[in-house]
C-alpha cells in the first residue's frame, strides 16, 4: 500500500486555494490528502502543537520560521513579489505564477513528482568506504548519486568525512551556518534542523551509450538529473566540536522521514567505533580496495576488524588502472543497490 502524501495549503484567499487544491488532487489522485487553511488564527492555533506533513504550501502572511520546528518534509512559500523566489530555505514561488507552475515547484521541493517505480518508497542507506586514501571513494559516491538520480530516484548525498574535502567537486561550497550545524549535532532530530539547508547538485549527464545499455538509466540520456546534498561544516569536525557519530544520527533520522529513496554516505579512511557503527547501520557498504599488496593487506585488516555476515550488504570494488572505479562498475553498483542485493566478500 502506497503512503498517502499529506499536503497542507494555507493562505487567506479561499478561491485561490481551491484552484491549487484541484491541481494537487488531479495530479496525485488518491495518493494525496489535501487540507486547506484560510484563517490565520486557526493556522496559528493549529501549529501551536507539533504537526507532521509531507508538504506545507503557505502564503507570506501565514509564514513563520518557527514552522521548521515541525516535522514538515518540505515548505513552499508563496511570495507576493514576482522576483522574490529563492533556492534557500524556505523554497519559494511567485504566488500568481499559475497552478501548474506552483505544483511543479512543490513537486521539486518534495521530490515526489510521480511514483515512477509504482511502489511505496523506502530509504536505503549506502556507505562508500576504503581504508586507503586516493582510490576514488568520492568519485564513486558521487557517481552512485548521479546514476540513481538519473534513474528517477530521490537521492541525498552526505560527505561523512572528518574534513569534508569532497565538496571541491561541487559547484556550491557555501557551508552550513556554524551555530545551526552545532545545534543540529546536539539535537535528537538533526534532519529537521538541517533539511532547510539541503542543496541541489546537477549531475553530469550519463553517456547515451551507457544509458541505452542499462534499462534503469533510460531517462538519463534525455534529462539532466539532480540530487540533494548536505553542505559542509566549513571546518573539520574537531574544530566545530561535532562528533563523528553525528553522521549516523543524521542519516538515520533522514531515512526515517521517507523523503529520499537512497542516501549515499561518502566516508573517509578512518576506522574506529563510530565508523564501524555507521557501516553497520547501512543497508549496503561499497568497499573500494585496489588490486595491490597494500589493498590485500588492508582487506585482511578489515576482515579482522569487521564481521561480514550479510550476503546482501558488502560489495567489493577494485579501481581501474587510472585509480578510479569505472562508470560501468558504478552502474553495476547502482543496480545492486536498487535491487537490494550485494555481494559478500569472504576470506
Amino acid at each position: 500500500m502506497k503512503k498517502t502524501i499529506r499536503i497542507i495549503l494555507a493562505d487567506p484567499d479561499p478561491d485561490y486555494l481551491d484552484i491549487l487544491k484541484i491541481k494537487f488532487i488531479s495530479a496525485l489522485h488518491d495518493r494525496a490528502s489535501v487540507e486547506v487553511i484560510t484563517d490565520r488564527k486557526y493556522f496559528e492555533d493549529y501549529f501551536s502543537v507539533k504537526r507532521e506533513a509531507e508538504l506545507l504550501v503557505v502564503g507570506e502572511g501565514f509564514y513563520s520560521p518557527q514552522l521548521f520546528s515541525h516535522r514538515l518534509s518540505a515548505i513552499l512559500l508563496l511570495t507576493e513579489e514576482k522576483h522574490k523566489t529563492a533556492e534557500e530555505p524556505p523554497l519559494s514561488v511567485y504566488k500568481y505564477a499559475g497552478a501548474d507552475i506552483i505544483y511543479k515547484r512543490a513537486a521539486e521541493a518534495l521530490e515526489t513528482k510521480e511514483d515512477r517505480h509504482g511502489r511505496e518508497r523506502t530509504t536505503r542507506v549506502t556507505c562508500v568506504y576504503s581504508p586507503i586514501g586516493g582510490c576514488g571513494k568520492t568519485h564513486t559516491a558521487r557517481g552512485i548519486a548521479e546514476h540513481l538520480s538519473a534513474a528517477g530516484y530521490r537521492v541525498l548525498y552526505v560527505d561523512a568525512e572528518h574534513l569534508q574535502t569532497g565538496f571541491a567537486l561541487f559547484k556550491d561550497h557555501v557551508p552550513i551556518p556554524f551555530q545551526t550545524a552545532l545545534a543540529a549535532s546536539r539535537a535528537d532530530d538533526p534532519y529537521r534542523l538541517l533539511a532547510p539547508y539541503l542543496k541541489r547538485e546537477t549531475a553530469h549527464p550519463v553517456k547515451r551509450e551507457t544509458a541505452e545499455a542499462d534499462p534503469s538509466l533510460k531517462r538519463a540520456a534525455a534529462e539532466i538529473p539532480s540530487f540533494r546534498f548536505l553542505p559542509s561544516f566549513g571546518m573539520s569536525l574537531s574544530s566545530a566540536e561535532i562528533p563523528y557519530s553525528f553522521f549516523e544520527r543524521f542519516i538515520l533520522d533522514a531515512a526515517a522521514q521517507d523523503c529520499f529513496d537512497h542516501i549515499i554516505a561518502d566516508t573517509d579512511t578512518v576506522f574506529d567505533d563510530d565508523k564501524a557503527s555507521l557501516l553497520g547501520a547501512a543497508d549496503m557498504v561499497v568497499l573500494i580496495l585496489p588490486d595491490s599488496p597494500e589493498g590485500a593487506y588492508a582487506k585482511e585488516l578489515l576482515q579482522n576488524s569487521m564481521v561480514f555476515q550479510d550476503d546482501e550488504k558488502y560489495c567489493l570494488q577494485e579501481p581501474d588502472k587510472g585509480g578510479y572505479v569505472s562508470e560501468e562498475q558504478v552502474s553495476l553498483i547502482c543496480r545492486l543497490i536498487s535491487s537490494g542485493e550485494g555481494e559478500q566478500q569472504k576470506k
